[in-house]
């Protein structure tokens, strides 16, 4: 008896965090609680969406306002996506998010503000695993558990394999070695435990004990983690600000905006021409790089894909450089020792730096074997081959990029190569990145006089949702993409997915544009049908971004003040009236934004469907909104110019020449276009996208404007933006900026104040600009820019670009995204962004967090 008692309170104990696991999924199992469907489409306009729901363009929506509620959603301020998703996903004003812009401001060794992307931060180095506690949650058994679906939660699979275990070895020595039981079950216990943890830890043995690693710079409680840690069931797809995605037992969640390209970046693209009139030296402005094909004997062309930077090669050369440096500094070492580490030291940092020069990115091969007469090519990436039409794009090539492998230039350099790969792999195991991407065919035709012309796009590369590295945690379980790319299919990883850069360049035409929204719209469509479908949570976040990229890239086409209204192609036809198709259908160009909605509505019909069909009388309550609304890009505005011209920024000399090419030269090597300053005489500069800054004395490393001067100063900035009005001949005389905002006081908590630790340089700025309709600041001016040629009217120039539609900076009301929901919204409430994780928590019963600023909305 007491020997049955003693196996039942073991096996108890060995069971209790799975069962304290179970008991917490479990509370919102039960189906007691309504579920909760919020449904996010970047960009969607209050206006826009009115107007199309009354020409009958947008039924389901229509149908959702009738039933439940439509307002206008009041944004944050600044109106841009990663500062509005930071302050819809915590509750909380950007004071207490850190995300003030997209672009961040740090600081060159010598001083000078430097822009950076805000949202992630790459590290320099790869830093140990221990490092990463704070922002990722590194599981170690869920590649051999996801298949048993218990990845999800930790405890209870070392729980579940220690009893397995130890009933294994308590029946071995019961049995095999005729042990008492008041033995076998000792020995049982105790081989089972140390088995369990013996699997833990050479699990562990197989990931990267040092990783390539982004910290997010959002701070704040993400509403599915407060979900999560009360027992509610979440499911987010296309989660903006979710990467480095961390652990919650129960949250699965698939990063969206902010995840980077194979490269770690926003997205690098490429274009592969024949013909050296199209060559670009340079690359191009929106993070493109073309590179001339040439051709072979049998007409085949080779070339080959970057990936991302070779991180082990880099491990191997700072392990093997600073044991060197350790070397030289022991004491007692013989001359012919320290003779013999010197000359390993001399050879080693010869070798790292022409490594560095030469090639630091790691790559696949690309063959190229155009049919001039057919229009179409076969392409061959990394070993698959396909054959793609003129003006198609290929299906996904599946890539492998292999880190560790020395350039074709150092091979010579073998035996030395090898010690440092050798170093590399011992500290980053399992050196390769899976990668997927498609590739579109421009170009392929013989030209009049016969000579060929072959052009193709390569849109930036994924990392492979069925097997991202641990070092890229773009989901949470990190097995959570590799279920929904075997449910549904690749798709791609990167956060900005749409090929909105490669058109804003005129590198790509718009069929390729308008073909890759309803590539993104068609799988991300299908992800959020699975959910819907399997209905295992209790609260869905779903995230579409088409709707903003159409709406960035084909506004002039709607907007008959738009510089580019009514412009022609370069053959000649109406871009406005050009057919494209997309969305299963043909219309015309200047119907694209309308077409991308209507797309929109039928999605939400379908999942409107769905709810209605279900039979489990469980209460649903389903919200539409968006991050934001749009208004015409017509003009752009370079505040450097303007504060040059008010007497605010001084230049290091009138005349010369200024902006990227002359600041790159005076930057230090950075790649900051504030080089054009001179620090002495300037006491504001602006960087970022409607942002001025005040050059404080003590907290810029080159400020002159004392602190008593400080809000002073801010005050007589604001006043005179506020008199800003075009002086361009033809604009109308337009008051430019409707208003501008003291930092100080619409920002409030930790991070509301620019400080001088570059960790929380988010782009707050000190000054922050609500801009009239058809105005927003120049790109040149979002990196620290002076256009001097043609923004010399106190700053202000046309924009002649595709990206003719934004929100960013533009005073709130013209902006306001929308708002539905099932429920009914008090008259007169007027909901915003900030109340819509409160609301999702009162649904769902959960109290809100302490430090959250917002509050439910009221339902009736």
């Amino acid at each position: 008896m007491h020997r049955t008692l003693f196996l039942t309170v073991l096996c108890a104990a060995l069971a209790a965090p799975s069962l304290a696991a179970l008991e917490q999924v479990g509370k919102a199992a039960a189906g007691e609680k309504p579920q909760v469907i919020v449904l996010g489409f970047d960009g969607v306009d209050e206006v826009l969406a009115r107007q199309w729901m009354e020409s009958g363009d947008l039924p389901n929506l229509k149908k959702l306002a009738e039933r439940g509620s439509f307002r206008p959603l009041t944004t944050a301020n600044p109106a841009q996506s990663p500062v509005s998703w930071g302050v819809m996903e915590t509750a909380s004003n950007p004071g207490k998010t850190n995300l003030g812009d997209f672009v961040r401001r740090t600081f060159s060794p010598s001083g000078k503000p430097v822009p950076a992307l805000a949202g992630i931060k790459r590290m320099d180095d790869p830093v140990a695993a221990g490092d990463l506690a704070e922002n990722v949650d590194l599981t170690r058994t869920e590649r051999l558990l996801l298949p048993l679906g218990l990845a999800r939660n930790r405890f209870l699979a070392l729980a579940l394999a220690g009893l397995l275990l130890f009933v294994l070895f308590a029946l071995l020595f019961k049995f095999a070695f005729r042990f008492p039981r008041w033995a076998a079950l000792p020995i049982g216990l105790f081989l089972g435990a140390g088995a369990t943890l013996g699997l833990d830890i050479s699990l562990l043995a197989g990931l990267p004990a040092k990783y390539e690693l982004f910290r997010t710079e959002m701070r704040g409680e993400r509403f599915w983690n407060a979900l999560g840690d009360a027992g509610v069931r979440v499911t987010g797809l296309q989660v903006p600000l979710a990467f480095p995605a961390r652990e919650n037992p129960n949250a699965r969640i698939l990063g969206g905006l902010f995840v980077p390209d194979v490269a770690g970046g926003p997205g690098s693209w490429f274009i592969y021409t024949n013909d050296e009139w199209q060559m670009n030296e340079d690359g191009t402005n929106s993070g493109g790089v073309v590179y001339r094909l040439y051709e072979e004997k049998d007409g085949a062309m080779k070339a080959s894909l970057r990936g991302p930077e070779d991180f082990v090669g880099k491990l191997g050369f700072k392990e093997e450089i600073d044991a060197l440096e350790a070397r030289l500094n022991e004491p007692g070492l013989t001359a012919e020792d320290r003779q013999e580490a010197e000359d390993a030291l001399r050879e080693a940092k010869a070798l790292r730096d022409s490594w560095d020069k030469l090639e630091r990115y790691s790559k696949v091969d690309l063959l190229i074997k155009p049919d001039y007469e057919k229009r179409q090519v076969e392409i061959t990436v990394d070993g698959t081959a396909q054959v793609v039409k003129e003006g198609d794009f290929s299906d996904y090539y599946r890539m492998r990029f292999e880190l560790g492998k020395p350039p074709d230039d150092l091979r010579a350099e073998k035996s030395r190569w090898d010690t440092v790969k050798q170093k590399g792999t011992s500290l980053a195991r399992n050196p390769a990145l899976d990668a997927i991407g498609r590739v579109y065919v421009e170009e392929c035709y013989l030209d009049e006089d016969g000579s060929p012309r072959l052009r193709l796009f390569v849109p930036p590369l994924s990392i492979s949702p069925e097997n991202p590295p641990p070092w890229l945690p773009i989901s949470s379980p990190r097995g959570y993409a590799s279920e929904l790319a075997t449910a549904i299919g690749l798709f791609d990883t990167v956060g900005w997915a749409c090929y909105t850069n490669a058109l804003k360049d005129m590198e790509t035409p718009i069929d390729a544009f308008m073909d890759g929204l309803e590539h993104v719209l068609g799988w991300r469509t299908r992800m959020l049908l699975y959910e819907l479908d399997r209905n295992d949570f209790d609260v869905l976040f779903h995230v579409e971004s088409v709707t903003d990229r159409a709406a960035h890239m084909l506004y002039a086409y709607v907007d008959p003040e738009h510089p580019l209204y009514g412009a022609t192609e370069k053959d000649g036809s109406l871009t406005r009236d050009k057919e494209v198709r997309a969305y299963g259908r043909t219309f015309r160009v200047k119907d694209g934004i309308k077409e991308t909605y209507r797309e929109m509505d039928r999605v939400i019909g379908e999942v409107m469907q769905r709810i209605e069909s279900r039979a489990s009388g469980r209460e649903v309550h389903l919200m539409v909104i968006s991050d934001h609304g749009f208004q015409p890009f017509r003009y752009g505005v370079n505040l450097n110019v303007w504060l040059n011209r008010m007497g605010y920024l001084a230049r290091t000399g009138e005349g010369e020449k200024v902006g990227a090419a002359g600041a790159a030269e005076e930057m230090d090597g950075s790649s900051s276009y504030l080089g054009f300053i001179d620090w002495s005489r300037t006491r504001a500069y602006s960087l970022g996208l409607g942002k001025i800054y005040i050059n404080l004395k003590g907290r810029e490393p080159l400020g002159i404007v004392p602190p008593e001067e400080f809000a002073p100063l801010k005050r007589e900035i604001i006043a005179k933006l506020k008199e800003f009005v075009d002086p361009v001949e033809g604009h109308g005389k337009r008051q430019v900026v409707l208003n501008a905002y003291d930092a100080a006081e619409i920002y409030h908590g930790p991070y509301s104040e620019v400080a001088e630790d570059s960790e929380f340089m988010a782009g707050f700025g000190d000054i922050v600009l609500g801009f009239n309709q058809g105005y927003r600041v120049s790109w040149e001016n979002s990196t620290g820019g002076y256009e001097k040629e043609t923004y010399e009217d106190f700053g202000v120039g046309v924009n002649e670009e595709p990206w003719s539609g934004d929100h960013c900076g533009v005073e709130l009301p013209l902006v306001n995204g929308i708002f539905f929901s099932s429920f009914r919204v008090p008259a007169g409430f007027v909901p915003d962004l900030i109340n819509v994780a409160p609301t999702v928590l009162d649904i769902c019963g959960v109290a809100l967090p302490e430090d959250w600023d917002g509050t439910p909305i009221p339902r009736q």
